[in-house]
């Protein structure tokens, strides 16, 4: 089984291809912006508590045992965009954006599209298109 970098020399004698084992997707996704941008910016989803809420968020998901039950995962990761109306998360594969969202909407988010699949509707971020992907050809 082949793991981390392996050299491709077949092509050219310096190409190099990366190989990685396989991973377990997960079957739903939650993505908490974490950026914390200079004071002289206003918008920010650290400065507006995105560690606390991603602090709630995984307390919430350990309790229901998302991970092992559903196959569910809260991940912090760096910027969303959408500055402005942070703190942010989106949940994927499902493509579903929230905004200004609080710590103490974490459980409600988690029981709620986590566990049961629904969408929260009054944390739904307003700009961004809820349209479901197209589906491929």
């Amino acid at each position: 089984m082949t793991s981390g970098f392996e050299l491709d020399r077949a092509a050219s004698g310096r190409r190099a291809q990366c190989y990685l084992p396989a991973m377990n997707p997960f079957r739903r996704h939650f993505l908490v912006c974490l950026t914390n941008r200079p004071p002289s910016v206003q918008h920010s989803c650290g400065a507006r508590g995105s560690t606390e809420l991603l602090a709630a968020m995984q307390k919430a998901a350990d309790r229901k045992g998302l991970r092992e039950l559903f196959g569910t995962a809260v991940t912090g990761t760096t910027c969303l965009g959408l500055c402005e109306s942070g703190p942010n998360v989106v949940v994927y594969p499902e493509n579903v954006w929230y905004a200004a969202v609080r710590p103490d909407d974490a459980r409600e988010l988690i029981e709620s599209h986590g566990v049961g699949g629904v969408a929260v509707e009054r944390l739904l971020h307003p700009d961004v298109d809820r349209a479901p992907p197209e589906s491929a050809p």
